[in-house]
């Protein structure tokens, strides 16, 4: 009876192995495609805007943006402004230069 727990346990290890050797591949794939798209702008330096503007009275944006089949922006078009002029401009720069 003790062998057959001895044999059970070592099996349960090795499918436990076998889940963090899966998760540790699963990590580095995502690790090497987040290396692969480059670093993430800062929000600070995508909006080049005084820091303060997201923190003037503002309503939620609505934009709608055009994409070709090739990824490019085909339009980006402001369908209900932020009301503030910075963020607005800020907004078509970004999808501009996030667009493939």
């Amino acid at each position: 009876m003790r062998f057959h727990r001895l044999i059970l346990l070592g099996a349960l290890a090795a499918v436990e192995l076998a889940r963090q050797e899966t998760r540790a591949r699963e990590a580095a794939a995502q690790a090497e495609a987040a290396r692969a798209a480059g670093p993430c702008p800062r929000r600070d330096d995508a909006l080049n805007t005084p820091a303060d503007s997201s923190r003037q009275p503002h309503t939620n944006p609505v934009v709608t943006v055009a994409i070709r089949s090739d990824g490019s922006v085909e339009s980006v078009k402001l369908q209900l402004s932020s009301g503030v002029p910075a963020i607005d401009a800020a907004i078509d720069r970004i999808v501009r230069s996030q667009a493939a």
